[in-house]
């Protein structure tokens, strides 16, 4: 098989040509992606199914009805036997407030920031991290100027403008606006930490080399053309 050697923007690394095209670079990340990472992802995928059922399934009402049905009552008995004196001490309209919430999470809102989350802000940022690629190398690849951070703090307060029912979405949203980019901010040391194992693996272990047919310089099984005569690479012989 041969390589076509303008079709790969590559560079030296310590002996290794690396491919830096977007496709590769995410392809490379998301394979260094840890167990705990890809079960995080699980609760805005569920969360993101869930939305887009209730726009078609009105999934809110019927899980609702169910839970009126559970304990025998209407709707308003249901909500004052449960926070009636939450509402008595604070004279708040707190039961529809948090029946709003709960189920809120269903609403389209969310789909709209599950979506920015997988399939935005994962491939083009955490996955670069677990590549050990520079961002600003897909970042203009792509022609996007925002980092990570810019991108959660847009994202949320998104969200705070589009829920503006009534203060208390302010300051629910806030906060889990406030919880989500502490979050984010926090997993920026833990991806390198993950990512230092890889590194070290790559720095120990040496590459089992081949040589060029035209020229014999040695090269790395992943190279796609040899860096001394610029000849295409058949497969490794």
């Amino acid at each position: 098989m041969y390589w076509y050697k303008e079709s790969f923007n590559s560079e030296r690394r310590k002996g290794t040509v690396y491919c830096n095209c977007s496709s590769c670079i995410l392809n490379k990340g998301i394979k260094r992606i840890s167990t705990f990472y890809a079960i995080a992802l699980i609760f805005p995928t569920i969360a993101l199914i869930l939305s887009i059922l209730n726009l078609f399934f009105n999934l809110e009402d019927y899980l609702i009805g169910n839970m009126y049905a559970i304990y025998g009552v209407n709707g308003v008995n249901f909500q004052k036997y449960l926070f009636g004196h939450i509402y008595n001490i604070f004279d708040l309209d707190f039961e529809n407030l948090l029946f709003q919430n709960i189920f809120g999470i269903f609403s389209i809102n969310y789909a709209i920031i599950s979506g920015f989350y997988i399939f935005l802000i994962l491939p083009y940022t955490h996955a670069i991290h677990f590549a050990n690629i520079k961002r600003s190398k897909i970042l203009e690849q792509l022609g996007i100027k925002y980092n990570k951070t810019r991108l959660t703090i847009l994202t949320f307060f998104t969200i705070l403008i589009i829920s503006y029912y009534s203060i208390w979405y302010f300051v629910i949203y806030f906060g889990v606006f406030v919880v989500y980019t502490i979050f984010n901010l926090a997993m920026i040391p833990l991806f390198l930490l993950m990512e230092y194992p890889f590194r070290k693996k790559d720095m120990d272990v040496p590459l089992k080399m081949f040589s060029c047919p035209h020229c014999g310089e040695k090269f790395s099984p992943d190279s796609y053309f040899c860096t001394s005569c610029g000849g295409y690479l058949r497969e490794p012989l």
